[in-house]
């Protein structure tokens, strides 16, 4: 399994950008790049320009070891943006040097970026309280503590002068959402950053969501999924009509998931199928033939907009000849009802929503107010998925269960040795270099896949969601979270006690499912 925070290494630096040793022209800057690990990138169509050339003169010359590597003109368009130095001077896009708010901004994401942070958090306090933090892995740390009137300048400095997607003026009595800007994010590897900020007692709060681009996570093995779950999701796939839905908690990898699913069907599909996706906005860039990603559009300034938006852009894309709909979330009842009419029209159809389990979406879309004719039909809603990110343990620096058990609080050993295999088992080590002292490196999926039949719709109907999950379980070989997590537990890939504080006590599933449906 890959690491779902693993973070493209940051971008090497461009010699030929301005300022540097062999800087360049900038119409030779549209054909070239010569990065500091040697390489130097030129446009497939101008190999044998005599700029290039020239270039290469002067690198024998001077005796400069270099490999050529032939890419299209937008690769090295990218290159340049992905950020240049000049004179110890951050600057980004054609060459605007940035101020020095923005490059203490700029230094604070790039550290995050090194430790493979999802979140940023600036907490604003008085009285010395202020903090950053990174979340990693899961788990959250404070890495400095700046002054008061630093941390407001700097928040002040992200949300008006470096956000394209923004009202004008920060404000932070009030709660506001914006995106980083692109000229930013691409210096630093990154597909985007969002930036969402709330008033807190006292002071505020600002929160950056990191959104790495990860060309390693291609598959839902490498998400970690189980060999039957993703038999599972392939059958999904398979289907040219339905309502499929991903659910977890803020956080949970669903973004990452749908991206891994939606390129899965441009190839089981071979780009003759149009999918086109509606997001707020798109937070990944999703690879494909047939695939068109599309963003939510409406007045940011206006609370209800958004709520209006939603059923009135799926409604739009029903008219753009689409196979298949990716829907970024289905908040309220008319959004509902949009989905699940394209798939009574014969469209494929995958959405997310928030809850704890797969069968916690039946729940919620009940909540919402779906028209229980269409809810039960095992026909239109025909995929709930529910997934959670655990911390992996580091390998390098892990230690055995049965070594450490006399350290670990007694009723978490009685559930390990309950529940797995306890001479199996690893618990988090004491840090090393690998894991930057943290015991973790990198986070796994763990998830629940179910394909409601008829009859499980009944017994939910007829029974509820408890009884429900029983039938799941005992009838269709359903997969708990807990399970799921207890097989990874027993490879040494999660340890225990982080596995709890994100899915609960490892026996859960002795409390809420009867035994004789766990037989």
């Amino acid at each position: 399994m890959t690491n779902l925070s693993v973070v493209a290494p940051l971008p090497p630096r461009v010699l030929t950008a301005p300022g540097e040793r062999w800087e360049l022209s900038k119409e030779q800057r549209e054909i070239m790049a010569l990065t500091e690990d040697g390489t130097l990138y030129v446009s497939g169509s101008h190999q044998n320009d005599l700029h290039v050339m020239a270039l290469c003169d002067r690198l024998e010359r001077a005796g400069f070891h270099f490999r050529f590597e032939s890419v299209d003109p937008d690769a090295i368009n990218r290159l340049y943006k992905a950020g240049i130095v000049q004179a110890g001077e951050t600057i980004v896009g054609d060459g605007e040097r940035v101020t020095h708010n923005q490059a203490e901004v700029i230094k604070i994401i790039r550290q995050a970026c090194e430790q493979r942070a999802s979140d940023i958090h600036f907490i604003v306090a008085p009285d010395g309280k202020s903090k950053i933090r990174f979340r990693i892995d899961g788990l959250l740390t404070t890495v400095i503590r700046p002054r008061h009137q630093q941390i407001q300048e700097l928040c002040s400095t992200i949300y008006q002068s470096m956000c394209d997607v923004a009202e004008s003026l920060f404000q932070p009595h009030l709660s506001q959402d914006a995106r980083v800007s692109k000229a930013f994010v691409d210096q630093l590897g990154l597909y985007g950053a969002r930036v969402s900020t709330r008033p807190r007692a006292p002071g505020f709060l600002m929160v950056l969501r990191l959104l790495y681009n990860d060309a390693s996570l291609n598959s839902l093995e490498d998400l970690g999924y189980l060999p039957e779950q993703i038999a599972l999701l392939q059958r999904m796939l398979r289907l040219p009509y339905g309502m499929n839905i991903l659910s977890g908690p803020t956080g949970s990898g669903k973004s990452m998931t749908l991206k891994v699913v939606l390129h899965m069907l441009d190839q089981m599909m071979g780009g003759t199928k149009h999918i086109l996706t509606i997001e707020d906005p798109p937070e990944y860039s999703i690879d494909g033939e047939g695939i068109n990603q599309t963003p939510l559009v409406y007045d940011t300034t206006d609370p209800q907009a958004e709520i209006q938006a939603w059923p009135a852009g799926i409604s739009n894309g029903m008219r753009l000849d689409p196979d298949y709909m990716m829907i970024g979330e289905i908040r309220e009842v008319f959004a509902a009802i949009a989905a699940f009419r394209g798939a009574m029209t014969g469209h494929g159809m995958w959405s997310t929503l928030h809850t704890n389990t797969a069968i916690g979406i039946l729940q919620r879309l009940q909540d919402l107010g779906v028209d229980p004719s269409l809810l039960f039909d095992p026909a239109l809603l025909t995929g709930m998925v529910n997934q959670s990110l655990l911390p992996k343990l580091c390998p390098h620096c892990r230690r055995r269960f049965v070594e450490r058990r006399r350290e670990l609080e007694p009723s978490l050993v009685e559930r390990v040795e309950r529940t797995c295999t306890a001479e199996r088992v690893f618990v988090r080590g004491p840090g090393c270099s690998h894991c930057r002292q943290t015991g973790f490196s990198g986070r796994s999926v763990v998830a629940e896949v179910l394909m409601p039949s008829l009859r499980f719709m009944r017994v939910f109907r007829e029974r509820g969601p408890a009884e429900a999950r029983n039938y799941w379980v005992k009838h269709m070989s359903g997969i708990t979270k807990h399970v799921h997590a207890i097989r990874r537990i027993n490879e040494g890939v999660f340890d225990p006690a982080a596995a709890e504080i994100i899915i609960g006590p490892l026996d859960m599933d002795l409390y809420v499912l009867d035994a004789e449906e766990r037989a």
